[in-house]
Order: C-alpha cells, then structure tokens, then sequence
C-alpha cells in the first residue's frame, strides 16, 4: 500500500500501533475524524512517507520525537489537536520538509533553535498556542504572514529589528502613548509591521521584577528597556 486517505470519516480510538507495518506507505491523511489519544511514535517508523496529516482530531499529549525519522516527509499538518508540550527539537530532522502547521494546538515554550536549519520550508503556521520567543533566522518564518504566529503568549521577531527600524525609538515612530508605555509602529525589512509597546520602568528600581516578554529572552532585550509586540497585518 502506497496511499491511504481515511479523512472526513468516523473514525474514533486510536491509531494502532500496527501502523508501522506499512513500510511502503507515501501519503497517510487520517484529517477531519475523532481519533483520540497519543500519536504513535511507530509512525517514525515510516521512513518513506512524504505527506502526512493528522490535522482535526483529538490527539493529545506532546508530539513524538519520532515524527523526525520520517526524513522523506514533505507536508506534515497537526493542527486543530490537543497537542500539548514543546515542539520536539527532532522535527529539525525533517530537511525535506516544505509545510508545516502545527496550529490550534496546546503547545508551549519556545521554537527550538535548531529549526534554523530547515532550510527547505516554505510554509509555516503555529498560530494558536502557548509559544513565546524570537522566530528562526529562516526565509520560511521571516517572511510567513502574521496570521502565522497570532494568539500565542509571544512570538515575535528580533529586537535588534525592531530598534533598527524605529531608530531606537524616535519619536516620529510613535502611535500612541498611556501611563504604562508608549506604541511604537516598526516596519520590519520583511514588509511586516509590527507595533511594539515600550514599556515605561517603574520609578522604584526594587519594582522591576521579571515580566513576561513576547519579544524573546531577556538577553535579547536591552537594560532597562521592556517590550511587548503585537502582530498587525502587513501593509
């Protein structure tokens, strides 16, 4: 068996372990059913699968570290889950990979580092999660729409951009201003505009406690400067 498409079903349960004895698979899209359960790490198991999708079910615990065996993959879509945990630094392994959505899921953390590598995707999406910190340094995510990335607890792109493009933040950048910070408008090199609040520092040093940044970790940030970014549609 080469291609097996049960999407738009009934299907319930979970996918049997079994699974993994098809070897010669190339295209298994079980999309839009009710399966439930964990993904099946034996799914690493077929090496030659190029499209695979799994996006619209009820799958929970975290993605398998497994997924990034399947070296010959070029379309995965989880999406519309309830996949929790981080995303597997495994996934990296996947150099042939083009499109990848993992959006609408309970994901948490940060992007792992080693997605810099990815250097044949073209299509991302992780909206609709947890994740917070910088994107990869990838055309795929430094050019994705900001639909990609909304509705997660921070995602954004580089602060050094972002202090380029608004010249550390000049004045004629400004948009808006409030009794905890001031709005800036950051027209990113990549043709996204970003509008990016800077945070006015408590009077009282003592007060300056750790806060949640969207824009990425604190060394990223420089001293005394807090930010936080919301995506706008590009112009």
């Amino acid at each position: 068996m080469f291609h097996l498409a049960l999407s738009d079903n009934h299907l319930s349960g979970n996918i049997p372990w079994e699974v993994r004895n098809l070897v010669n698979l190339k295209h298994l899209s079980l999309a839009s059913n009710n399966l439930s359960g964990s993904i099946p790490k034996q799914l690493g198991k077929l090496s030659k699968v190029f499209f695979l999708n799994l996006s619209k079910n009820e799958f929970g615990d975290s993605i398998p570290d497994e997924i990034g065996n399947i070296h010959y993959l070029q379309s995965l879509d989880l999406s519309q889950n309830m996949l929790n945990g981080k995303i597997p630094p495994q996934l990296a392994e996947l150099q042939r990979l083009k499109a990848l959505n993992l959006s609408h899921n309970e994901l948490f953390g940060s992007i792992p580092s080693t997605f810099e590598d990815m250097l044949s995707l073209t299509s991302v999406d992780l909206s609709s999660n947890h994740l917070e910190g910088p994107l990869p340094d990838i055309k795929a995510f430094q050019e994705a729409p900001f639909e990609a990335f909304i509705n997660n607890d921070g995602l954004c792109g580089n602060v050094t951009d972002i202090i380029e493009v608004t010249e550390d933040f000049n004045s004629k950048y400004c948009i808006g201003s409030g009794g905890h910070g001031t709005v800036y408008k950051a027209d990113l090199l990549t043709g996204r505009v970003v509008a990016v609040k800077k945070l006015h520092p408590p009077q009282d040093a003592r007060l300056l406690k750790p806060t949640h940044n969207p824009i990425g970790p604190p060394s990223q940030a420089p001293l005394g400067i807090v930010l936080q970014s919301l995506f706008t549609p590009p112009k």
